[in-house]
């Protein structure tokens, strides 16, 4: 992500050229990225995380009890529908 946010700052690429030039990369996250970048110093401190990082609702090892937990009811036919799976996880 560091080296197609800087080759399009540095390198004056554009935006649609450098995420073809990664592959898998998404035009509107390597402008997000960009924006970013320009307006100040908050990606120069190795902070270029995904959005998803600073959202998280569980912890790692609340997320893995929560699967078990999921996976056990499913092997034991106890018959929960995904919507009472995400009614029990919110």
């Amino acid at each position: 992500m560091r080296s197609a946010v800087y080759l399009v700052l540095k390198d004056c690429v554009p935006l649609r050229e450098a995420a073809k030039c990664f592959d898998g990369m998404s035009f509107r996250t390597l402008f997000r990225y960009v924006k970013k970048r320009e307006n100040d110093d908050y990606c120069s401190n190795g902070l270029m995380a995904p959005k998803y990082d600073l959202r998280t609702f569980f912890s790692s090892d609340q997320e893995k009890e929560l699967a078990t937990y999921v996976i056990k009811c499913s092997q034991m036919y106890y018959g929960n529908s995904t919507k009472d799976f995400r009614r029990l996880a919110s």
